[in-house]
């Protein structure tokens, strides 16, 4: 049978947001309702975790669930940083940040603690939040952490004491509980170096600025 005609309906976009500083999605919200673009959802990752709960403290998620938008916490063990592995090699947290990370696995395993169990039942158990989206790397990871979430298998009362201590541990750390900025400084002085050789380049001089300037 043919389709059943309708009248075309207006073309209404609406989009998503994500990003690590929690300042860029609070102003493209702002940007969206000047360009009458509806955002649907938001997507905040790194910044609802053992050490940094900022996507709440700054008050980020209620001002952007106040505008109607879906919040999802993304990556909850910090790309790595709350895990016995460790974070890779390019992760751009400072490297105190990183010990402190490395000395709390260190100290969940000498006690039989699964340290990234217990930073997922930390978002999980932040009802605030009604999406907390991570990642795994085999079958065995995804059904523990459906266990976790779904309560087939809560914290017993030993780890929920562990988690007491990680989250005193890792939750004052203030500044160094982030790496917002980082990148975009690291960036800035790449630029600054390529620049300056740039300009004794063109005056003629040596080429050995960005060197020195390391």
């Amino acid at each position: 049978m043919p389709c059943a005609q309708t009248a075309p309906q207006p073309f209404c976009p609406s989009a998503g947001i994500t990003g690590y500083p929690l300042k860029v999605l609070r102003e493209l919200t702002t940007l969206a309702e000047e360009a009458r673009i509806p955002l649907v959802s938001a997507i905040s990752y790194c910044r609802y975790t053992l050490h940094d709960q900022a996507l709440v403290t700054s008050g980020t998620l209620q001002e952007l669930q106040a505008k109607g938008l879906g919040i999802i916490n993304a990556s909850p063990l910090s790309m790595g940083l709350l895990t016995h592995r460790g974070p890779p090699e390019w992760h751009v947290a400072s490297a105190t940040l990183k010990a402190l990370c490395r000395e709390s696995a260190e100290w969940c395993a000498a006690r039989n603690f699964d340290f990234s169990r217990l930073a997922m039942a930390f978002c999980f158990e932040y009802t605030g939040i009604p999406t907390t989206m991570g990642s795994a790397a085999d079958r065995a990871t995804l059904q523990a952490n459906l266990d976790l979430v779904t309560g087939a298998k809560p914290l017993m009362a030993e780890e929920r004491k562990a988690l007491e201590t990680m989250k005193e541990y890792l939750g004052s750390l203030g500044d160094l509980s982030s790496w917002e900025g980082a990148e975009v400084n690291k960036y800035w002085v790449k630029m600054g170096k390529l620049l300056v050789d740039d300009q004794y380049k063109r005056l003629g001089g040596p080429t050995k600025a960005a060197a020195a300037m390391k």
